[in-house]
């Protein structure tokens, strides 16, 4: 389903049977489970509720549950339910007015600094007008594009700070553009954008691009002999973030 969506999902795995990192991983890996846009985790988000596995939970754009219970006996609803949040995605409130709904889809389109424009001249146009409701409304649109966009900001931030300086690199260039014009994001941006220029984030691109490439061969051929080239890469690329990540892919490795 990751694979069919593409970004209209995020699709989240946790491990909840007691397993170390290092066995999550290997386990992971042995499956061919690796390598896609799926994320891995031991820490669980919340409670689903349900004590036998494999459960789901699937949330809707709001963080509501729209769905939940054992996958491996209702994935046909699941898919049904995800082909219908993913359509309703697309259209605004109901209640919002056509002012406040162009903003609103200036932000589900991921253009940040626009829909924050929008939104604070629809508030400002509303509140001489005495409109209380859009007002409201286009509060919601403001503090929805921020949240959206702080929230990228963190993950390229994440990103740079483990060792994927080359992913991070991939979603910054379209994130400044779309955060350009908001003085705070802008200034947030220019940080991360520096770090990569600076000699540290040049080290770490290098790096990461060529775990990446490691890593490619790995998730494709888990039981192939990737150890030694692993190895190699650490040795070579000593004190890097990325080195990190590559010593601990070489200790799950047959």
């Amino acid at each position: 389903m990751q694979e069919e969506f593409g970004d209209e999902i995020a699709v989240l795995f946790v491990e909840v049977q007691g397993a170390d990192r290092a066995k999550m991983q290997k386990f992971a890996l042995e499956k061919k489970w690796f390598g896609g846009d799926s994320m891995w985790t031991r820490e669980r988000p919340f409670s689903t509720g349900m004590n036998g596995i494999p459960n789901f939970a699937l949330l809707d754009a709001q963080g509501k549950v729209a769905l939940s219970g054992y996958s491996n006996s209702m994935h046909s609803q699941i898919k049904d339910t995800l082909s219908e949040l993913v359509k309703n995605s697309e259209k605004a409130p109901s209640h919002y007015s056509s002012s406040v709904t162009k903003a609103w889809k200036e932000s589900s389109r991921g253009n940040y600094a626009k829909a924050i424009t929008l939104a604070k001249k629809v508030m400002q146009k509303a509140a001489e007008k005495d409109n209380a409701d859009d007002v409201e409304s286009a509060k919601e649109v403001l503090n929805l594009a921020l949240g959206k966009a702080d929230s990228r900001i963190s993950q390229v931030r994440w990103l740079l700070d483990h060792g994927y300086a080359e992913k991070g690199k991939q979603l910054l260039v379209p994130l400044t553009k779309a955060c350009k014009g908001v003085a705070d994001l802008s200034a947030s941006c220019s940080e991360l954008a520096d770090w990569l220029k600076s000699s540290s984030g040049k080290e770490e691109l290098s790096a990461s691009r060529g775990l990446q490439r490691l890593e490619g061969k790995l998730f494709e051929d888990p039981k192939g002999s990737h150890r030694k080239g692993l190895l190699a890469f650490v040795e070579k690329n000593a004190g890097t973030l990325a080195a990190s990540r590559a010593s601990a892919l070489a200790k799950i490795c047959q």
